[in-house]
C-alpha cells in the first residue's frame, strides 16, 4: 500500500497541513483527529480506504502538527471547524463523508451543524459530545496551558516521563503495551506538539481555546441533521465509554448504526486497526450503494 502525502494548503487563516491517499477521482473522506494526536492517527486507515478506491483526506486540526493559523487565530474547536470547512470549500471537497474522533467529533458536530452541504456521511467513533469533555488528564493540559508552563514542559521533555499523564495514556489502549511504541509515542501523541517551539505555542493556544459550551450550543441542532450517521466504538474506553457519550449520540441521531468493537480502547483504530477499517470502509460502501440509484 502507498503511503500517504502529506499537503500543505495556504489558507486565508493559515496553513492547513492534510495527509491525503487515494485515487484523486475516488469519492471523498475526510478524517478528524481528536487529543493529544493529529493527521498521523489516521494514516494506516487512510492507506486502506485508499486502497478501496476513497480519496481520504486527514488534516491536522489547528494546534496540531503542521497546521498553523496566522497571528491572532481561533484555535478552538469552533476554529477547528472554521478551517477544514473553509478547506473543504476552497479545495471543493464536498459533500463528503466525515469520520471524526474524540473531540475531532465535536469539531465535526459544529462543522455539519453550520455547513450541512458539506456532509454527506458522518461517522463518529468514541467521540465528545455535549459537555462529556474535558476528562481529567485533558483539563491537567488545559491548566498547564493557561499557567503558561506547556511550552517550558514541551522543551524539558519532562512530558515523556510524567507519571500520571504516561499512566492515562495507557489506560486509553486496551492493549497497553502500545503506548509505549515509539511511532505511535513520537510520530502521534508527541509531534511538533510537543518537540518543535512553533508547535508548543500551537497547542498551547488551542489548549487555552477549548471549552465544552461550544458542543453544547449545537447539540439541539444535530438531531435536525439528515445524513446517514454510524456510532462506531470500542468498548473498553474509560474516557469516552459508550455508557455515556455513545448512548448520548444515539439519542441525538436515533436513526444512526451503531456497531461496537470488542478488545478495544479509546484509540479503537489503533488497539484494532484491521477490524476498526474493515467495519468502517464496509459501512460507508454499504452507504453509497445505497445513495446511488443502479448500484
Amino acid at each position: 500500500m502507498e503511503e500517504p502525502v502529506r499537503k500543505s494548503i495556504q489558507l486565508d487563516l493559515g496553513v492547513i497541513s492534510v495527509l491525503e491517499a487515494g485515487p484523486e477521482t475516488g469519492m471523498p473522506v475526510v478524517f478528524i483527529h481528536g487529543v493529544p494526536t493529529g493527521a498521523e492517527l489516521w494514516r494506516d486507515v487512510l492507506k486502506r480506504a485508499g486502497v478501496a478506491g476513497y480519496r481520504a483526506y486527514a488534516p491536522d486540526m489547528p494546534g496540531y502538527g503542521q497546521t498553523r493559523l496566522h497571528h491572532g487565530g481561533d484555535y478552538s474547536l469552533s476554529g477547528a471547524a472554521e478551517c477544514i470547512a473553509t478547506w473543504m470549500q476552497a479545495q471543493d471537497i464536498a459533500p463528503a463523508m466525515m469520520v471524526a474522533h474524540d473531540i475531532g467529533g465535536g469539531a465535526l458536530q459544529i462543522l455539519a451543524a453550520r455547513y450541512p452541504e458539506l456532509v454527506d456521511q458522518m461517522v463518529f467513533s468514541n467521540a465528545i459530545v455535549g459537555d462529556s469533555w474535558p476528562v481529567t488528564p485533558v483539563k491537567i493540559l488545559i491548566w498547564i496551558a493557561r499557567m503558561g508552563l506547556l511550552p517550558m514542559v514541551g522543551a524539558s521533555g519532562f512530558y515523556r516521563f510524567e507519571p500520571y499523564l504516561n499512566h492515562s495514556l495507557k489506560r486509553t489502549f486496551f492493549n497497553p503495551a502500545l503506548a509505549s511504541r515509539k511511532y505511535f509515542r513520537e510520530r502521534i501523541f508527541f509531534d511538533t506538539k510537543m518537540t518543535a517551539p512553533e508547535g508548543r505555542n500551537a497547542f498551547a493556544a488551542h489548549l487555552k481555546s477549548l471549552h465544552n459550551s461550544q458542543t453544547l450550543a449545537v447539540e439541539q441542532e444535530l438531531s435536525d441533521l439528515d445524513v446517514p450517521v454510524l456510532l462506531l466504538w470500542g468498548r473498553n474506553d474509560p474516557f469516552q465509554p459508550w455508557d455515556g457519550p455513545g448512548e448520548r449520540l444515539k439519542r441525538i441521531f436515533s436513526h444512526a448504526d451503531t456497531q461496537f468493537l470488542d478488545k478495544a480502547g479509546h484509540f479503537l483504530m489503533l488497539d484494532q486497526p484491521d477490524a476498526y477499517a474493515e467495519s468502517l470502509l464496509r459501512w460507508l460502501s454499504d452507504e453509497t450503494e445505497k445513495s446511488v440509484p443502479g448500484l
